[in-house]
């Protein structure tokens, strides 16, 4: 057929340093593949891009349908904290205890807007706070240096522990225990929590997006 290689979503490579792993992704330049087989350093692998596999997950925190999850390539599990390369979204509820999770991979032709992504992800930025009784408007605590909250950035995940012991949390959900994005309240962007919740013994880190949801 000419000039065609192969499908878009599937190929060959050669395992790198320390090698492959049979399902365990790697990253690639601005690529993650999913390894099919195993393969020893400068041994040739299959891999695919897109699908949905179950891969294993680190704890401490929970996952919500839909999330964007990343993959720490240093524990070789799936974070939902950006630390890591942008993996896929949570395909169903992971719960806090669970070791595994699966996901949906990103499609390949998302490559093509990698450079956007990487820029928006570059902005990403660390907040905290501690939760509050009932309703409220949060101050929240900027952590990353030269990060500027405003009305409509977008909480992208939360990780909580409570604050007198250290001792982590379960995760409140997103659009519901908090706003999905932050407010402005008399000038000040802030974190919104819902009136019927209770955390005002916990503190939470927050990543957020510097970019509207226009959703």
């Amino acid at each position: 057929m000419g000039n065609y290689i192969g499908p878009v979503h599937e190929g060959q490579g050669i395992a790198p340093v320390g090698g492959v792993s049979r399902e365990v992704p790697i990253v690639v330049g601005n690529q993650l593949r999913l390894p099919l087989d195993s393969a020893l350093e400068g041994e040739g692998y299959a891999y695919v891009t897109v699908g949905r596999y179950e891969l294993a997950k680190s704890g401490g925190f929970s996952f919500n349908d839909g999330q964007l999850l990343y993959w720490n390539a240093d524990d070789n599990n799936l974070v939902p904290n950006g630390q890591g390369f942008p993996c896929g979204f949570a395909y169903g509820d992971a719960a806090e205890s669970a070791t595994t999770a699966q996901v949906q991979l990103l499609e390949d032709k998302t490559a093509q807007f990698m450079p956007l992504l990487q820029s928006m992800l570059g902005g990403i930025y660390q907040v905290t706070f501690v939760g509050s009784n009932g309703a409220g408007n949060i101050t929240p605590t900027v952590k990353t240096d030269g990060a500027t909250p405003a009305a409509n950035h977008q909480i992208l995940s939360l990780q909580g522990y409570v604050t007198a012991t250290g001792v982590p949390v379960a995760m409140p959900e997103i659009g519901t225990d908090f706003d999905a994005e932050l407010t402005d309240d008399a000038g000040t962007a802030k974190v919104v929590q819902a009136s019927d919740t209770d955390l005002s013994d916990n503190t939470y880190t927050a990543l957020i997006l510097p970019v509207p949801n226009n959703g």
